[in-house]
């Protein structure tokens, strides 16, 4: 990917020798899904969320004023 990103810097839009290593690491990044990723074993989700018995109050919004001289820009 470095030579795409030189590639880019130098406003050329794609020459053979990044094409074929754009091909590459997509050759490669598609070994390593089906060949590594494909084969870990599942993954059981760790804990639970319980909602039995789950009590939500809603505050009372208020108004609050504040002084224009208090508001300072960021």
């Amino acid at each position: 990917m470095e030579q795409a990103h030189e590639a880019t810097d130098k406003d050329v839009k794609e020459d053979g020798c990044i094409a074929q290593r754009i091909k590459d690491v997509e050759k490669a990044v598609k070994t390593i899904r089906q060949e590594l990723i494909a084969k870990l074993p599942p993954m059981r989700l760790v804990g639970k969320v319980i909602s039995e018995n789950l009590n939500v109050e809603a505050a009372p919004v208020a108004e609050v004023a504040v002084a224009e001289d208090a508001l300072v820009a960021a």
